[in-house]
């Protein structure tokens, strides 16, 4: 019989101790986890009963929800109820909302309609990934849309590549980054698209979008070389979205803009476009800031009056 001496120089006995030293660490470890601070944290990330301290007493919760995915759902669907409480209808001429059922086919217009800027950069980010569209939202609704349009926007090479993304928050330039609109110059627009319009023109839907985020402040200057006004800044209008909705409000008696901005916006361009008192040329304008994985979902019961407006500016 091998003396324990033996066993611990053979390889088996090598192995053996190793596996033991590291199933006595993981057990330390798990136990010092599970018996300190780390307790509620761990057991958080595991799906376990949430643990609060409470003037020196650990009191117990557990979530109304079985699982992750139960809570997921619960909190997208939270999200759609947030939207529409939160956006905010800034112009309604005419009455031009709701849309009455007869008039539910409409065009979106905008290169960003089909990449919206749901959040900010840093904290307020998010990959995207799965987020609902402003087309999920009009389905919903029982809005039909100009898909010839949407498959236009995107596709990158027809339209462009579209807007800058939000600067990394580890990026330590202290001056403000060049951040591209990318709006669609209208050259770029078919006569394939131009009779597309006519199938749905109830009303032409207008997304102008803009980013914003932490660690990083905006352009006071537009990028000359790809539609920008010398003297604008990156919160005005660029010379493609000017001629875009030259092309919309001469082509549709029902414009409605959505502005889907996460910092406040120069409204400007409203005026410049209703100068006529007979016959304003944008009908409503609605501020969706950043809507968040599941926002735009509300987009289309806001506009057919399914759920109503209750947001307001901080300044009325």
């Amino acid at each position: 019989m091998k003396t324990f001496k033996a066993i611990l120089k053979s390889v088996g006995g090598k192995v053996w101790i190793s596996v033991t030293a590291v199933l006595v660490a993981v057990l330390i470890a798990t136990t010092a986890l599970a018996t300190t601070t780390f307790r509620s944290i761990l057991t958080t990330v595991l799906g376990g009963p949430g643990v609060v301290m409470a003037d020196g007493v650990e009191l117990i919760y557990t979530s109304d929800y079985a699982s992750k995915a139960e809570f997921k759902e619960a909190g997208d669907e939270l999200n759609v109820q947030i939207s529409e409480e939160g956006f905010t209808l800034l112009l309604n001429e005419n009455n031009a909302l709701p849309l009455e059922a007869a008039e539910r086919k409409v065009s979106v217009f905008g290169k960003n309609s089909v990449n919206l800027v749901l959040g900010g950069s840093g904290s307020g980010g998010g990959s995207g990934e799965g987020a609902s569209t402003i087309y999920d939202g009009l389905e919903a609704a029982g809005i039909s849309y100009n898909t010839v349009l949407r498959d236009f926007y995107e596709d990158e090479g027809a339209s462009g590549g579209g807007r800058s993304s939000n600067p990394s928050t580890d990026d330590s330039n202290s001056e403000a980054p060049t951040l591209d609109i990318g709006e669609t110059p209208i050259n770029r627009y078919t006569t394939a698209l131009y009779s597309s319009f006519s199938e749905y023109s109830d009303a032409a839907i207008v997304v102008i979008s803009r980013i914003g985020g932490e660690s990083f402040d905006l352009p006071r200057t537009q990028n000359i070389s790809n539609g920008g006004i010398e003297g604008n800044h990156y919160l005005q209008l660029d010379q493609n979205e000017y001629d875009m909705l030259d092309m919309v409000t001469s082509r549709f008696d029902k414009v409605i803009v959505v502005l889907n901005t996460l910092t406040s916006f120069q409204c400007d361009f409203i005026e410049e476009y209703n100068n006529i008192p007979s016959n304003p040329r944008i009908d409503a304008v609605m501020w969706i800031g950043g809507p968040g994985s599941t926002g735009a979902e509300a987009i289309g019961k806001l506009l057919t009056g399914e759920a109503n407006f209750s947001g307001r500016t901080v300044d009325l």
